[in-house]
């Protein structure tokens, strides 16, 4: 953010804020610091390529997100019954994306502990 600044971009004055591929990072509270740190600074972020633990982790902190993780998770798994015969992976499939995006949401509206902001 700071580089950003130095440019004369002001990051605040656009209505999201991408937080670029994060997927390689090992771990997820690096990601946590990261989108917090941004969240913080008033910025409305968009998460890009975030892992479905980080995904929960993060999720106080973003207002949108997505990720290639499905396509990936059916490239390399059979196609779902549904779909045998009609493609040889649900790599590209829409009931694979449902089935995953409703998985995801529910880790997300699972019960969770939120961290309280630190004072000092």
């Amino acid at each position: 953010m700071d580089l950003y600044d130095k440019r004369g971009v002001r990051l605040a004055d656009n209505p999201l804020v991408g937080g670029g591929s994060v997927c390689r990072r090992k771990s997820v509270k690096d990601v946590e610091a990261v989108l917090a740190t941004a969240a913080a600074a008033g910025l409305r972020l968009h998460g890009f390529g975030l892992k479905t633990q980080a995904l929960e982790t993060c999720a106080e902190y973003l207002a949108s997100a997505d990720s290639l993780a499905w396509s990936r998770d059916a490239r390399w798994s059979d196609p779902l019954p549904r779909c045998e015969g009609k493609h040889k992976s649900c790599s590209n499939c829409v009931h694979w994306a449902m089935r995953w995006r409703e998985r995801v949401l529910d880790v997300l509206h699972a019960p969770r502990q939120l961290m309280l902001p630190a004072t000092t």
